[in-house]
C-alpha cells in the first residue's frame, strides 16, 4: 500500500470551553495589595493555559517578584573569583522582554533585577525568571487597566479543559487536529492511494480496509497521547460514518468516557474541520472560542471599511482622536503592540488610550499575533476601533 503520513503544526491561541469538567485547578490570586488600580497582586500558576493568561497581563514596565535560581560568583581575599554555583534566591525584575516557549511550557520574563535575597547579586543585571505550572509570583504596576483585571478572574474561574481531538476522514484521506483551550495544532495528515471501486473493486476494498485500520491505529495513539475529552469526526461522505462505526465497535478502553460525535462538512481534511469549527454546528461547544470572534470581527471590520461608511477607524493616530472623542465601542488591539513597546512615551501612551476607552466604556479586545486576524489587524497598524458613531472629519 502506497501511503505517506505527513505531520505539521499550526498553533493558535485562543481560549474556549467545550464541556464542563469537575475537579480542575485554575489560577489562584493568593494576595491582593491593589488600591484604586494601583498596586501588586501575588498569584499562582495552576494549568499551563494560565501562562497564556500572563502573557497578555504582564508588559514592559511591570515590576516582577519570584523565587527562581542564579549562578552566584563569590570573590575570595585573594582576589579570586569563583566559578558559583546556582542557588535558589528572591528577586525582583522590571520586565523588559516576555516570551512564551510552548515547547517548554515556561513564560520567560527578562529584566534589570531591582531586588535580590541575596546580598552577592548585584542589582541591575539582567536575569531571566522563568514561570512554569506551579509558579507564585507577585506583580506589581503603575496602574492595572479594567481588562486586566477582568482577564484575571476568568483565569482564575477557568476550568483547564482536556483537549479536543477533531479527524476528518474521507477515502484516502484522513487528518488529526487537536484543540486545546488555548490552541489549533494540525498533528497527522494520512494519504494512501485507493484504486477506483468500479474497476479494481477487490483492490479497493483492501486498500480502504488497510486505510482504515491505518486511520484507527492513528486515533488510539493520539488519544493515549493527550487524552481528549471530546471526539470530532468529520467528512464530505460516507466514509466518515464507516469509521465512526469502526471506532465503536473497537470497545477500546481509551474511549471510555469520551464523548463522539459525528458531522458533515463540504470539503476533507483540515479544511473541512474549520469549515465545522466555523459553521456553527458546534455553537454550544465552542461557544468561547476566541479566535474566532475575533477573526468576525476582522472581517467585520473589512467590511465596514470596504464600505466607506466611517463606523470604523485603525491606525493609533486616528484611533486616538476617537478615543477622546468617546466615539470607540470595541477596540481591537495587537498583543504584540503591548509587549514590545519600544520607549517609556510609547508605553504612557498606550496606557492613557487604554483608560480612555475603559472610561467611555468601550470594550478591550487583545488579538492574538499568530493567527490570520492578527496579521490581518498587523496590516492596519496594530489597532483598529468600531465607533458608536460616525465622526465627521475635519
Amino acid at each position: 500500500m502506497d501511503a505517506t503520513i505527513q505531520t505539521r503544526w499550526m498553533v493558535t491561541y485562543l481560549p474556549f470551553c467545550f464541556l464542563p469538567v469537575l475537579g480542575v485547578n485554575c489560577m489562584k490570586i493568593l494576595e491582593s495589595k491593589l488600591k484604586k488600580k494601583t498596586g501588586s497582586l501575588t498569584l499562582k500558576v495552576e494549568t499551563l493555559d494560565d501562562l497564556w493568561h500572563l502573557m497578555n497581563i504582564i508588559f514592559p514596565g511591570d515590576r516582577i517578584f519570584a523565587r527562581t535560581t542564579r549562578r552566584i560568583r563569590i570573590s575570595g581575599k585573594d582576589g579570586t573569583v569563583s566559578k558559583g554555583e546556582r542557588r535558589p534566591v528572591f528577586l525582583g525584575i522590571t520586565v523588559e522582554k516576555i516570551g512564551l516557549h510552548k515547547f517548554t511550557n515556561t513564560l520567560r520574563l527578562t529584566g534589570r533585577i531591582i531586588y535580590s535575597s541575596d546580598e552577592n547579586i548585584p542589582l541591575g543585571d539582567y536575569h531571566t525568571i522563568a514561570i512554569q505550572r506551579g509558579t507564585q509570583l507577585t506583580i506589581e504596576k503603575d496602574y492595572w487597566p479594567e481588562f486586566i483585571l477582568e482577564r484575571i478572574q476568568k483565569a482564575v474561574k477557568a476550568t483547564n479543559l482536556p483537549p479536543t481531538l477533531f479527524i476528518s476522514v474521507d477515502e484516502g484521506e484522513s487528518c488529526f487536529l487537536l484543540a486545546t483551550q488555548y490552541e489549533l495544532i494540525e498533528l497527522v495528515k494520512i494519504d494512501v492511494n485507493i484504486p477506483g471501486k468500479r474497476y479494481m473493486p477487490k483492490e479497493h476494498d483492501e486498500s480502504m480496509k488497510q486505510f482504515l485500520k491505518e486511520t484507527l491505529k492513528t486515533l488510539f495513539s493520539k488519544l493515549k497521547e493527550h487524552k481528549p475529552n471530546n471526539i470530532i469526526i468529520v467528512g464530505p461522505g460516507f466514509v466518515k460514518n464507516h469509521f465512526h462505526t469502526l471506532v465503536l465497535e473497537s470497545k477500546n478502553p481509551l474511549l471510555k468516557d469520551v464523548n463522539i460525535r459525528v458531522l458533515n462538512s463540504s470539503v476533507g481534511c483540515y479544511n473541512g474541520i474549520y469549515e465545522v469549527i466555523r459553521g456553527g454546528e458546534l455553537g454550544k461547544i465552542i461557544e468561547e472560542l476566541q479566535v474566532l470572534k475575533e477573526n468576525t470581527l476582522i472581517e467585520e471590520a473589512l467590511s465596514h471599511l470596504g464600505r466607506d461608511d466611517g463606523l470604523v477607524a485603525y491606525g493609533l493616530d486616528e484611533v486616538e482622536k476617537l478615543v477622546n472623542y468617546g466615539a470607540v465601542e470595541k477596540l481591537l488591539i495587537l498583543d504584540k503592540l503591548l509587549r514590545e513597546i519600544d520607549s517609556p512615551e510609547q508605553r504612557t501612551r498606550l496606557e492613557s488610550l487604554l483608560s480612555n476607552v475603559e472610561k467611555y466604556r468601550g470594550e478591550i479586545i487583545i488579538v492574538n499575533s499568530e493567527h490570520t486576524a492578527g496579521e490581518q489587524l498587523a496590516s492596519l497598524g496594530g489597532i483598529l476601533a468600531f465607533l458608536r458613531y460616525k465622526v465627521p472629519k475635519a
